[in-house]
């Protein structure tokens, strides 16, 4: 009678309850163990059934040499037969033989045949005993998975399962199941030796090729067992692997059990170690060490040294607390396992540079993350290269965002992600050294930011800055890589938004950095949308994770990161931006211009804070991006300095610092930085001196050399221009404007007199730089 179908669906599947979806994943599961364990039997049995019919032909004709040949014995008996009737003699009357009547000697079997016999035949039975001990297995595993009843309750299913696995578990089934293989490969050492004998019975040369062929692969076979036992992640593994990692770890243990005890004699060989006199020996014994370890040391090098890893961990320690060993159950346990010697993912801590005042709690957790998220870095890219799939992508990149362990503190995320990039530029350059995060870090600070005011930061350059000035080399990296780690960059800037504000600016640089290079394509829309997420949710928001974010400058920073990598819009009667698709307009700034322009416009009357900040930041933008991109639209670059002037016009009847920057006015400094050419062509003479002019207006006085000084003696009438050098960079600025873009003639100067302007002075004379 056939099975039913545990797949088929009961006929009241409408009213299923809890416990099918229970069976079904229950099912499923130890389908998946099983058939791995089938597959491994059939092979196991296919292999075993030709091995012996392989060995049968050699154990044939070997066992006779263990009983007398009659053949031979007939030959023997002819030949004395022969032998008595050459030696006859005729002396009538009588007929003799000279021939003595020696006796044949006993038949004695030779110790080849011995070998032979013993090796073949133990073969023989290990290979058959093999064979049979798969059929048994298979029938258990049959056995098993007959709890799943199609016509019985799916509790009781469950019941029955629950109770038949950890009989399975309690009996060891899996592990003798492992053990079958280890059978038939002891089956094949044992033929090879025997072969080994056979040919020496015949001839030397013979018998050296195949000695040293049999030893070959003899040495192989061992290398590859032994192997997972020192190499953690070595993908060697086996039954009989599994065996030589119990009993490594179990030396290993040992070991450490007799230095534990011994602990007076482990302090006695540091003293030794490191007494002048061994140093001096070990000095003059170099040479020949040196040779000695490049003809017989150095090919097994890396062997070496993660055994001798091994027994620094159980030696050089001298705590007096009992050493404790990992204990694992299976190799997927012992693969996730991570500790300093489970992983070449980390070369030298040290290279992390963490904090001094981390403990060594914190400093395993955050090597444990390095190490899992190396390789998921890694599997992502491979997942990302092979596939366009959009629902695909985005689960890759949803992964990507997550990569680090949920017990990672947000702010050490930053120190994990510094080193999975460096050391993934480091694998691409091409003197593989490791670049230092404090060089990189302070190459960051001097070049792509800076800090104004109290804890606010702000970019250097502006859209189109390149990023030659900074040692790594993002661009060695393949597309795929760069794109997995700009998704985890992002989901560690979100992470830390209501943790750690500290690193934010270093993240920005490198996004700016890294996403540059999906500029122009698609590929990388999510990552856009993620950005403008986070832009658009700290617009209004009063959580103090993102008043951090406005406070430091982040928040700006991530817009012009948008600016630099899509195109940014932003909706009638709104803040919140919009940037779905690639730049489009290249080296042209116009869409920056437009945007600056309608964040002033939708600012009724300069009224709101948020709006005059990002208004004044936007403008800087236009003008930080000078350098690599052209302005096509000069009309718009006029109403943007107008827009500009009017900013500041309204700043000073209302009495708004720095416009409503956040911090000391950017732009002076920002048109200061313009070449000559950009002041004069790029920039419309009449709106240009319409700034200059209300700008001029907004000055500190000059009474002193000092202008902190000057500045908090005002009082309430302090200068709505702040900065120690603005007013002497500004007349710098001007005197340049002056030369490169005079005044026109028709340009009317309004002298206002409202109590600012009459505290400042006349505008319409300039004032000399201070000394």
């Amino acid at each position: 009678m056939a099975e039913p179908d545990a797949n088929k669906a009961s006929p009241d599947a409408a009213q299923e309850t809890g416990w099918t979806g229970v069976e079904k994943y229950i099912g499923e599961s130890d389908a998946s163990e099983m058939k791995v364990l089938n597959d491994d039997i059939d092979a196991l049995l296919i292999f075993a059934g030709l091995f012996s019919a392989v060995l049968t032909a050699f154990v044939v004709p070997s066992y006779l040499l263990l009983q007398p040949d009659n053949s031979q014995l007939s030959v023997q008996i002819l030949d004395r037969i022969s032998a008595q009737l050459a030696r006859f003699e005729i002396l009538p009357p009588f007929i003799n033989s000279t021939a003595s009547d020696s006796a044949s000697p006993a038949f004695q079997v030779s110790t080849s045949a011995r070998w032979m016999n013993c090796l073949w035949f133990l073969s023989l039975i290990l290979s058959l005993s093999s064979a049979l001990f798969g059929i048994l297995a298979k029938q258990w595993i049959r056995e098993y998975l007959q709890w799943r009843k199609v016509a019985a309750a799916p509790r009781e299913n469950v019941l029955l399962r629950q109770l038949r696995i950890e009989a399975w578990e309690g009996w060891k089934v899996s592990a003798g199941i492992s053990t079958i293989p280890a059978l038939l490969e002891l089956a094949v050492v044992l033929f090879l030796a025997g072969l080994v004998v056979l040919v020496w019975t015949l001839d030397t040369v013979v018998a050296i090729v195949i000695t040293t062929a049999v030893s070959v692969v003899i040495m192989v076979l061992c290398t590859v067992t032994v192997l997972p036992a020192v190499y953690r992640r070595c993908p060697y593994k086996s039954p009989t692997g599994w065996a030589c990692v119990i009993m490594f770890d179990a030396l290993a243990m040992v070991v450490s059990w007799t230095r534990w005890h011994f602990r007076w004699l482990a302090k006695c060989i540091h003293i030794f170690r490191n007494a002048p006199w061994f140093a001096m020996f070990v000095f003059h014994l170099n040479t020949v060490a040196t040779k000695v370890h490049q003809w017989i040391i150095e090919p097994a090098g890396d062997l070496a040294a993660t055994c001798s890893a091994h027994i620094r961990r159980v030696l050089s320690d001298g705590s007096e607390s009992h050493p404790s060993f990992p204990q694992f159950q299976n190799w997927r346990e012992r693969d996730l396992y991570i500790d300093d010697l489970g992983s070449s993912e980390i070369s030298d801590f040290n290279g992390v540079e963490l904090p001094a005042y981390y403990s060594d709690g914190i400093k395993t957790v955050v090597a444990k993350d390095i190490c899992e998220v190396m390789p998921l870095v890694r599997a992502l890219s491979w997942v990302r290269k092979g596939t366009e799939d959009p629902r695909l992508l985005k689960h890759v990149a949803t992964s990507a965002e997550s990569l680090h362990a949920d017990d990672l503190y947000a702010g050490d995320c930053y120190y994990v992600f510094m080193y999975v990039l460096r050391k993934l530029c480091s694998a691409k350059s091409e003197s593989r050294e490791l670049q230092p995060l404090s060089d990189l870090e302070g190459q960051l600070r001097s070049t792509t930011y800076k800090a104004v005011g109290d804890g606010h930061n702000m970019f250097r350059r502006g859209i189109y800055s390149r990023y030659d000035y900074v040692d790594l080399r993002v661009s060695l990296l393949d597309r795929s890589d760069l794109w997995v780690l700009g998704f985890l960059l992002l989901g560690d800037t979100m992470h830390m938004l209501g943790h750690d504000s500290d690193r934010l600016p270093l993240f920005a640089c490198l996004s700016k950095h890294m996403f540059s290079v999906f500029r122009y394509n698609q590929d990388f829309d999510m990552g856009r949308t993620r950005l403008q997420k986070i832009y658009n949710d700290a617009i209004d928001s009063q959580s103090t994770s993102h008043q951090k974010l406005r406070s430091s400058g982040v928040h700006t920073m991530i817009l012009e990161i948008l600016c630099s990598v899509s195109e940014v819009h932003m909706a009638e009667g709104t803040k919140r931006i919009s940037a779905d698709g690639p730049r489009i307009s290249g080296i042209c700034i116009d869409n920056e211009m437009r945007l600056a322009v309608q964040m002033f416009d939708q600012n009724a009357g300069y009224s709101d804070p948020f709006a005059r900040h990002q208004f004044v930041m936007m403008a800087d933008l236009v003008m930080r991006s000078f350098d690599y991109c052209l302005v096509e639209n000069e009309d718009l670059m006029g109403t943007l300095l107008e827009k500009m002037s009017e900013a500041v016009t309204i700043s000073l009847k209302e009495g708004y610092k720095n416009c409503g920057c956040h911090h000391d006015l950017p732009w002076v400094n920002s048109l200061l930085s313009c070449t000559d050419y950009q002041l004069e062509v790029t920039l419309a003479s009449r709106p240009l001196w319409s700034l200059m002019d209300v700008l001029e207006k907004s000055l500190p006085a000059a009474r002193s050399n000092d202008d902190i000084a000057q500045d908090s003696e005002l009082g309430a009438n302090r200068p709505l221009l702040t900065g120690k050098s603005m007013r002497a960079d500004f007349f710098d600025l001007k005197r340049r404007i002056e030369r490169l873009n005079p005044r026109p003639a028709s340009t009317v100067i309004v002298v206002r007199t409202d109590p600012v302007a009459a505290y400042l002075g006349s505008p319409s004379e300039p004032r000399p730089p201070d000394n």
